[in-house]
Protein backbone atom coordinates (compact mmCIF):
# COMPACT_ATOMS: atom_id res chain seq x y z
CA UNK A 1 0.00 0.00 0.00
CA UNK A 2 1.29 3.60 -0.66
CA UNK A 3 1.83 5.48 2.47
CA UNK A 4 -0.68 8.68 3.23
CA UNK A 5 1.93 11.29 2.61
CA UNK A 6 2.28 10.80 -0.93
CA UNK A 7 -0.70 12.35 -1.93
CA UNK A 8 0.21 15.50 -1.16
CA UNK A 9 2.89 15.21 -3.86
CA UNK A 10 0.62 13.60 -6.55
CA UNK A 11 -0.86 16.74 -7.58
CA UNK A 12 0.98 18.03 -10.33
CA UNK A 13 2.47 21.67 -9.21
CA UNK A 14 1.29 23.36 -12.88
CA UNK A 15 -2.44 22.17 -12.22
CA UNK A 16 -2.27 23.24 -8.65
CA UNK A 17 -1.29 26.64 -9.30
CA UNK A 18 -3.71 26.94 -12.40
CA UNK A 19 -6.80 26.07 -9.84
CA UNK A 20 -5.50 28.49 -7.39
CA UNK A 21 -5.27 30.93 -9.89
CA UNK A 22 -9.16 30.36 -11.12
CA UNK A 23 -10.19 31.11 -7.74
CA UNK A 24 -7.97 34.13 -7.63
CA UNK A 25 -8.43 36.16 -10.71
CA UNK A 26 -11.85 37.11 -10.64
CA UNK A 27 -11.45 38.47 -7.38
CA UNK A 28 -8.42 40.44 -7.88
CA UNK A 29 -9.72 41.72 -11.84
CA UNK A 30 -13.07 42.87 -9.46
CA UNK A 31 -10.75 44.12 -7.13
CA UNK A 32 -8.79 45.81 -10.04
CA UNK A 33 -11.84 47.37 -11.63
CA UNK A 34 -12.78 48.89 -8.19
CA UNK A 35 -9.95 50.42 -7.03
CA UNK A 36 -9.11 51.74 -10.62
CA UNK A 37 -12.39 53.73 -11.44
CA UNK A 38 -15.09 53.14 -8.70
CA UNK A 39 -12.60 53.91 -5.39
CA UNK A 40 -12.10 57.73 -6.45
CA UNK A 41 -16.06 58.39 -7.31
CA UNK A 42 -15.85 56.97 -3.74
CA UNK A 43 -14.04 59.44 -2.86
CA UNK A 44 -15.51 62.07 -5.02
CA UNK A 45 -18.97 61.19 -3.82
CA UNK A 46 -17.81 61.24 0.41
CA UNK A 47 -16.40 64.88 -0.21
CA UNK A 48 -19.31 66.39 -1.51
CA UNK A 49 -21.43 64.41 0.82
CA UNK A 50 -19.04 66.24 3.70
CA UNK A 51 -18.19 63.20 4.82
CA UNK A 52 -21.86 62.43 6.11
CA UNK A 53 -20.99 60.01 8.99
CA UNK A 54 -17.93 61.45 10.90
CA UNK A 55 -17.80 58.60 13.07
CA UNK A 56 -17.24 55.87 10.01
CA UNK A 57 -14.16 58.07 8.72
CA UNK A 58 -12.45 54.64 9.69
CA UNK A 59 -14.01 52.59 7.04
CA UNK A 60 -13.10 55.40 4.79
CA UNK A 61 -9.90 55.32 5.85
CA UNK A 62 -9.71 51.33 5.54
CA UNK A 63 -11.37 51.26 2.27
CA UNK A 64 -8.29 53.66 1.01
CA UNK A 65 -5.78 51.43 3.01
CA UNK A 66 -6.85 48.80 1.00
CA UNK A 67 -6.83 50.26 -2.54
CA UNK A 68 -3.67 51.64 -1.89
CA UNK A 69 -1.61 48.66 -0.16
CA UNK A 70 -3.64 45.67 -1.25
CA UNK A 71 -1.20 44.99 -4.54
CA UNK A 72 1.40 45.10 -2.06
CA UNK A 73 0.15 42.23 0.26
CA UNK A 74 -0.61 39.86 -3.06
CA UNK A 75 2.96 40.74 -4.15
CA UNK A 76 4.16 39.57 -1.31
CA UNK A 77 2.06 36.60 -0.94
CA UNK A 78 3.41 35.31 -4.46
CA UNK A 79 6.80 36.49 -3.48
CA UNK A 80 6.78 33.69 -0.42
CA UNK A 81 4.50 30.76 -2.26
CA UNK A 82 8.10 31.18 -5.24
CA UNK A 83 10.34 31.18 -2.26
CA UNK A 84 9.23 28.81 -0.51
CA UNK A 85 8.70 26.58 -3.60
CA UNK A 86 12.04 27.11 -4.62
CA UNK A 87 14.05 26.75 -1.74
CA UNK A 88 12.03 24.44 0.52
CA UNK A 89 12.06 21.12 0.62
CA UNK A 90 9.24 20.34 2.94
CA UNK A 91 7.18 22.83 0.65
CA UNK A 92 4.97 20.37 -1.08
CA UNK A 93 3.61 19.25 1.99
CA UNK A 94 1.79 22.27 3.01
CA UNK A 95 1.56 24.02 -0.25
CA UNK A 96 -2.30 23.01 -0.61
CA UNK A 97 -2.89 24.76 2.90
CA UNK A 98 -0.92 27.94 2.93
CA UNK A 99 -1.93 28.84 -0.74
CA UNK A 100 -5.74 27.91 -0.28
CA UNK A 101 -5.64 29.87 3.04
CA UNK A 102 -3.62 32.83 1.23
CA UNK A 103 -6.09 32.80 -1.89
CA UNK A 104 -8.86 32.74 0.55
CA UNK A 105 -7.55 35.92 3.01
CA UNK A 106 -7.74 37.50 -0.73
CA UNK A 107 -10.78 36.80 -2.28
CA UNK A 108 -12.21 37.77 1.60
CA UNK A 109 -10.16 41.24 1.71
CA UNK A 110 -11.46 42.22 -2.18
CA UNK A 111 -14.72 41.55 -1.40
CA UNK A 112 -14.74 42.94 2.02
CA UNK A 113 -13.28 46.40 0.33
CA UNK A 114 -15.67 46.97 -2.15
CA UNK A 115 -18.68 46.25 0.46
CA UNK A 116 -16.85 49.04 2.48
CA UNK A 117 -17.60 51.18 -0.32
CA UNK A 118 -20.73 50.29 -1.08
CA UNK A 119 -21.38 51.29 2.50
CA UNK A 120 -19.56 54.31 2.33
CA UNK A 121 -21.71 55.49 -0.21
CA UNK A 122 -24.66 54.66 1.34
CA UNK A 123 -23.80 56.88 4.72
CA UNK A 124 -22.80 59.79 2.39
CA UNK A 125 -25.95 59.66 0.03
CA UNK A 126 -27.75 61.86 2.56
CA UNK A 127 -25.55 64.87 2.69
CA UNK A 128 -25.39 64.82 -1.18
CA UNK A 129 -29.33 65.27 -0.65
CA UNK A 130 -28.46 68.03 1.52
CA UNK A 131 -26.09 68.94 -0.42
CA UNK A 132 -28.55 69.69 -3.66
Amino acid sequence: MEPETSRAAVEPRVRFYLRAMAFLVPALAVWAYAVRYLYPRVQLIWREGGGAAPDFQWLMEGVGLLAGYGWVAAAAFLVAVVAAERWSAGWPRHRRAVVGSGVLVLNTAALAGITAMCLVLTLAAPGLMRAA
